[in-house]
């Protein structure tokens, strides 16, 4: 059992005026519940790692005991409903169902659903129930069904017509407000789009510059471009945001090292780079793209299994949730057992190591009174058979893991000898080789580069979420948080936000936010994993249900109704700086973003392609400024 480490929930964290507070680390593992762990013959004993004693906070909504079986109350369909199509350049809207919540609202969801569905007509029912449970908790829910003329996403303009879809209902959302019908804590981080079914990729085309060795004058480092295009859902969450200057192919640029043919003004959307010229500002205009609402994707197209398609994938997924918002009623122990998932799995491969104790006690933080977290991330036993033994022997809540990925692989190092050698866990051995035993997870949070890149087929992410062989049936892997191209992620600011009753979708535009308010993107906790350059935070996505609270679950527990007026002002007094601009700023720059010309650069200077390893892994050219010797002797030999 090398590596493996029990440590007790109850770990907490402080913040105030976006600043985490930290005290000092215990002596050795003093006021830190650690079960003891027995060395294995053969290998060195495991190294307990300090676990600090953080400030007590009370849980905005605790769980309560409750019987088994037991139904809220269902919010009932608002009166006056119109039938009539929306339409924004290619795309067509028809109003399918809007509801209300039970009682104060605090907050606006827009459910999108794809017609290409196959046979939708049957997996509406069970939408409709979605989105009755998003309004049990506090929110007005409008649904719509989406379609395009012509082939989906012609030069990126389809993914265009998207946003401004979703541009024009946010503005109306912030009309509210300033009608008085909606708090303004309720439009800032109450508002979430779901996209169920497929929709146009919103590509970037991302452009950045690092220093390398030169492999022909020794002890010299010269500059180098890399280049790429990829998925990035921040151009969808981000209503004020220009995203007005393109490439050749109509893609827009992500760029601060090409001035002046891409200037850097107000909201000309920074690269991977820090220009000099980027400083601080009291209003966070000129600190780069900055999300203004949440955003999660339920599309199963991408994932192939012998007869399984969309419609029968989409019917289980959103039972699977119904059934965790619901509850489940079980007459017997040993199914209480099976469906009771409450601890957490930690599982760091050998370049992330050093860090697990902090991301342990990150990871304590939203769930302080029920369940444990496992932390593994000794480097004898980080490997493809271990990881996948303890996602079938387990029932978790939670796995955040970290080791090499591609979409198609995760990538785990050993020490062999005196020698460090690498082994390879495909997609195919991951899902299909428990025989028959299925992976016991509800939530992931995948830090591997481009594990949930979205526009590939068959990509892990979205493999983990629509798996057939995961958890009981009654249940559903219900959210995949991670990368779309490099990553990994500060997780401070996002745990703190669920810790303070955020739901996952609230938690992930957070900490977003907390990232673009700073020039340098520093990070935010001890655990350095690197700058937080946009390039992490850009490229994050959520594969899943957003408007979910992830909560210790089983048949004798249900959740208590989140109070989200609370968990707004507790957000505003630890949290300020995740908080918009005055309404009418904003409102002035989406429209000023929303009618800024698109304008294509001339030829710019060529760059390299971002270098890719083994198994299509991304290697992220600035690990060299990481400190982390792996991934210097990888980026070196690679």
């Amino acid at each position: 059992m090398t590596g493996r480490r029990i440590i007790q929930a109850g770990c907490r964290v402080a913040l105030l005026a976006g600043v985490l507070l930290f005290p000092a680390w215990a002596g050795g593992a003093s006021g830190a519940a650690i079960q003891p762990v027995q060395p294995v013959p053969g290998q060195p004993p495991v190294k307990v790692l300090p676990i600090r004693k953080l400030p007590e906070l009370k849980p905005v909504s605790p769980d309560i005991v409750i019987p088994p079986g037991q139904i809220r109350q269902i919010p009932g369909l608002a009166a006056g409903i119109q039938i009539r199509t929306e339409k924004v350049g290619a795309l067509s809207a028809k109003p399918a169902g809007t509801w209300n919540p039970p009682y104060t609202r605090s907050g606006t969801v827009f459910v999108l659903v794809s017609e290409k569905i196959t046979r939708l007509e049957l997996v509406m029912p069970d939408i409709r129930r979605y989105a009755e449970d998003v309004a049990s908790d506090g929110y007005k829910v409008f649904l719509y069904t989406i379609s395009y003329e012509g082939n989906l996403d012609p030069f990126f303009s389809h993914a265009r017509d998207l946003k401004s879809f979703i541009r024009g209902k946010w503005l109306k959302v912030l009309d509210e407000v300033g009608q008085g019908a909606l708090s303004k804590n309720a439009f800032d981080l109450g508002t979430g789009v779901v996209l169920v079914g497929t929709f146009p990729l919103p590509l970037v085309h991302k452009r950045m510059a690092t220093t390398r060795d030169d492999p022909d004058v020794p002890g010299q480092k010269i500059r180098v471009v890399y280049e790429g295009v990829m998925p990035c859902d921040l151009f969808l969450t981000d209503m004020d945001g220009n995203w007005n200057i393109l490439d050749e192919n109509g893609i827009p640029l992500v760029s601060t090292i090409d001035a002046p043919a891409i200037p850097q003004d107000a909201e000309c959307v920074p690269g991977d780079e820090i220009d000099p010229y980027w400083q601080p500002q009291a209003e966070w205009g000129k600190a780069g793209a900055r999300p203004e609402i949440w955003i999660g994707r339920i599309d199963p197209r991408p994932v192939v299994f012998s007869g399984n398609d969309v419609r029968d994938s989409l019917i289980r997924y959103f039972r699977g949730n119904h059934n965790y918002r619901a509850g489940i009623k079980a007459e017997s122990q040993e199914k209480i057992v099976e469906l009771t998932f409450e601890n957490r799995l930690l599982y760091y491969d050998d370049d992330m190591e050093e860090h697990a104790a902090t991301g342990a006690s990150m990871l304590s933080m939203p769930w302080p009174s029920r369940g444990t977290t496992q932390v593994v991330s000794s480097p004898a036993t980080t490997r493809k058979a271990d990881y996948m033994a303890r996602l079938k022997d387990a029932n978790f809540l939670w796995v955040e893991a970290f080791m090499h990925s591609s979409p198609a692989l995760h990538e785990f190092a050993f020490p062999d000898g005196s020698e460090t050698k690498t082994e390879a866990l495909t997609r195919t051995e991951l899902f299909q080789g428990f025989n028959g035993q299925k992976l016991r997870a509800l939530f992931y949070y995948h830090h591997g580069c481009s594990a949930c890149r979205f526009s590939e087929q068959d990509n892990l992410g979205e493999s983990y979420l629509f798996n057939r062989l995961a958890v009981p049936q009654e249940l559903h892997p219900l959210a995949v948080l991670g990368n779309a191209s490099v990553g990994p992620h500060d997780t401070a600011q996002f745990y703190a936000g669920l810790m303070y009753g955020l739901n996952i979708g609230q938690a992930q535009m957070a900490s977003q936010r907390g990232f673009a308010r700073s020039s340098n993107w520093p990070t935010t906790f001890p655990a350095f994993p690197g700058r937080v350059d946009p390039k992490r935070y850009y490229n994050q996505t959520l594969l899943g249900d957003p408007t979910l609270r992830p909560r210790p679950f089983s048949p004798m527990l249900a959740p208590t109704p989140p109070n989200l007026p609370q968990v707004y002002d507790t957000m505003k007094s630890q949290m300020a700086n995740v908080f918009s601009p005055n309404p009418q700023v904003l409102k002035n720059r989406a429209l000023s973003a929303a009618t800024a010309p698109l304008r294509r650069v001339g030829k710019l200077t060529a760059g390299k392609p971002f270098p890719v390893g083994r198994g299509g892994i991304v290697l992220d050219p600035d690990w060299n400024r990481l400190g982390i010797p792996g991934l210097n002797k990888r980026l070196s030999t690679d």
